[in-house]
């Protein structure tokens, strides 16, 4: 027998011993753990409430270099949409108006005489008086 064929047969020997054991071991079979209930879990926990996300508001999120187009900025009073809030169930825009201080809308929310119509990833878009405008989240990173 070539030292090869010593080889590949205490390679062979090795699998089927730890197979074996495995086998042996309480606990070591291949049988599928159980897989958990989701319902039965606890809920996630609670959201504060949006208006004490002040925290997100004061600095961008992603990126410094983000801010929303200076079109839709003007027609809102100078107002930057700084984050976009999706969890359970609730949606808010997060905005910084011009002197600084945080505003969070939700849809159907009005602001500056414009509503909050949708909300999707990456923009929020509002309209008042049949015009429809949109601030973006603009990211340098996807």
């Amino acid at each position: 027998m070539s030292r090869a064929d010593r080889i590949a047969l205490a390679f062979a020997a090795l699998i089927a011993a730890g197979t074996a054991v495995r086998f042996l071991v309480p606990g070591g079979s291949s049988v599928a753990a159980p897989v958990p209930d989701i319902e039965a879990e606890a809920p996630p926990p609670a959201l504060p409430p949006l208006d004490q996300l002040g925290v997100v508001t004061e600095h961008d999120l992603f990126s410094p270099a983000r801010a929303a187009g200076s079109s839709s900025q003007s027609q809102l009073g100078g107002a930057t949409l700084v984050g976009i809030v999706f969890s359970g169930g609730r949606q808010a825009a997060l905005l910084r108006l011009a002197d600084g201080t945080p505003k969070t809308l939700s849809p159907g929310a009005a602001f500056a005489g414009w509503t909050l119509v949708s909300l999707d990833k990456n923009r929020a878009t509002l309209r008042r008086d049949g015009a429809t405008t949109t601030l973006s989240l603009n990211r340098t990173h996807p």
